[in-house]
């Protein structure tokens, strides 16, 4: 008999599964806690370590795109999250390599139309982070967390399909507890 796990997401629950799903999991809680500080370099450090679980998580798994994607973007994490502090990682030639970069590792790890999600949400996300501002990462990050959130389904990542629910209602909540007060409180001058 088929358990709920295969019947729908189309996964055993095997121990290097269940493993994987400890990472992703611990990844989770990571990343929702990125998007509730208030500095965009603390969203990316948080996204980094976030990404460090994930590249396990997915390394388990074999989803070798996934896998690939979020090990280059903890570098790209790392490297933007220095944007506001030195001259050097803010060089527009990051974006473009990291771009670059991404379309070379998706095109490799290539697993058909379905590595089309994971490599659209971190060409997104490569020019959503190199905002130093948390608002601008929070809204443009939105679309690339709905990719995650597909690729994920599609997997039968449950702890990445988790991941990106929660990440989209934490940017969501974000954007309301941090950004639309600034903006209000910005009205309300304007209007003085």
């Amino acid at each position: 008999m088929e358990s709920f796990f295969e019947k729908f997401f189309g996964v055993s629950m095997t121990p290097v599964y269940i493993v994987s799903q400890i990472f992703g999991f611990a990844g989770l809680t990571l990343i929702v806690m990125s998007y509730q500080t208030r500095t965009q370099k603390n969203i990316l450090r948080f996204q980094a370590c976030s990404g460090a679980m994930f590249t396990v998580s997915f390394f388990l798994q074999s989803a070798y795109n996934g896998c690939f994607m979020n090990l280059i973007g903890i570098a790209r994490s790392v490297i933007y999250s220095n944007c506001k502090d030195k001259k050097w990682a803010n060089n527009i030639a990051f974006p473009i390599v990291f771009s670059i970069i991404f379309a070379a590792a998706s095109y490799f790890s290539h697993e058909g139309a379905l590595s089309l999600l994971p490599l659209g949400a971190m060409l997104i996300t490569t020019w959503a982070h190199r905002s130093t501002s948390a608002a601008v990462v929070r809204l443009l990050s939105l679309p690339g967390s709905l990719a995650w959130m597909a690729y994920n389904a599609l997997i039968g990542n449950i702890s990445g399909l988790a991941t990106e629910i929660f990440v989209s209602t934490s940017i969501i909540v974000g954007i309301c507890r941090c950004d639309i007060p600034v903006i209000k409180e910005k009205i309300h001058k304007l209007k003085k």
